[in-house]
């Protein structure tokens, strides 16, 4: 198992992690983000995520692809919300609510990285120290995102965050896969399994309503394998 590391454009880094079977998860310290995960099939290289080629691409088309999404991912409603009795208003950068932590947020940033190669696994951590008040959010907060590789070809995203007082953080990672490789084919023919019993169901405007719905008798009922 081994890292290598590349130039992605201006100060960013591309980390390729490759495992014994010969798989291949490739990030980068710009926006803390998955850019390929390539698997050998038939002697043939697959790449199952959507990417671009470096760092002025996502700039250029999607700065969220494949990112690390915070402090809060998703949609707050008007860009408020009360914490032990104060008020904050975040910044509106979605048809008048604050999505994806606002505007310039994780996805944007270059993160610290550090490598990390063992017996059992291969790691990048990447580091981000999101000041107080940044998008008008409360508390200095830091925070680790960590990829990893195993020879089981298991691939582990890992979250870790740290502040100073009581704030929102909700992470998410902004990947798309394609089983396929091949973006042009649809992902209607995947089976997709995920134990989960709850949805949050959302309003008109894409934004969740605070209720927990159970997935019985429901399109959200994926706890057995389905297209």
């Amino acid at each position: 198992m081994d890292i290598t590391e590349s130039s992605f454009g201006s100060s960013a880094k591309l980390y390729t992690l490759e495992n014994d079977q010969g798989v291949r998860l490739s990030v980068t310290n710009f926006g803390a983000r998955i850019v390929r995960l390539q698997v050998p099939i038939n002697g043939v290289y697959r790449d199952l995520v959507l990417g671009f080629d470096s760092m002025a691409e996502y700039l250029e088309k999607d700065h969220f692809m494949g990112a690390t999404i915070g402090r809060v991912a998703g949609r707050i409603a008007a860009g408020r919300f009360n914490i032990d009795g104060k008020k904050y208003q975040t910044p509106l950068n979605e048809n008048g609510n604050t999505l994806h932590g606002g505007p310039d947020s994780f996805e944007t940033k270059l993160w610290q990285s550090q490598k990390n190669i063992t017996d059992e696994l291969i790691a990048v951590t990447f580091t981000y120290n999101s000041p107080a008040q940044e998008n008008e959010f409360p508390g200095n907060v830091t925070v680790e995102v960590t990829y990893s590789l195993d020879n089981a070809n298991g691939l582990g995203v890992d979250y870790n965050a740290h502040s100073d007082v009581a704030t929102l953080f909700n992470p998410t990672n902004h990947v798309y896969f394609n089983l396929d490789g091949d973006p042009s084919k649809s992902v209607g023919n995947h089976s997709l399994q995920i134990d989960a019993h709850q949805f949050a169901p959302l309003d008109q405007h894409h934004l969740t309503t605070g209720l927990q719905q159970t997935v019985n008798d429901s399109t959200f009922d994926f706890r057995k394998p389905k297209k």
